[in-house]
């Protein structure tokens, strides 16, 4: 039995790691998106994180290789004047906080 061989010893510690749970992992990674500036859907986010079984270091290289991958950097849009402001879809906001130099094309965070 490995465990006990390794408990047996006095120069090593046994750690026990657990699995984070799938909120957890999701919030998480849906938390660094945001900081990083790099807009996403969280239905997008969520299959991620099933395909990928929670996996953190997995969903971690799958986020930069995805925010790497995205389209060219653009200008953000002008806003309308208030007097033209179309009625919006309440359900849908677009996060970005990244520096203008930074932003990718504009992915819905619902």
């Amino acid at each position: 039995d490995l465990k006990k061989c390794v408990t047996s010893s006095p120069q090593c510690t046994v750690l026990d790691f657990q699995k984070p749970d799938f909120v957890e992992v999701l919030v998480l990674m849906s938390t660094i998106l945001l900081v990083e500036g790099v807009p996403a859907k969280v239905e997008d986010v969520c299959k991620m994180c099933v395909e990928l079984g929670c996996d953190i270091r997995s969903l971690l290289l799958s986020l930069q290789l995805w925010s790497c991958s995205a389209s060219p950097i653009f200008d953000p849009p002008i806003p309308p004047s208030p007097s033209s402001t179309p009625a919006t879809d309440a359900t849908t906001t677009t996060i970005s906080t990244a520096p203008d130099h930074l932003k990718l094309n504009s992915i819905p965070f619902t």
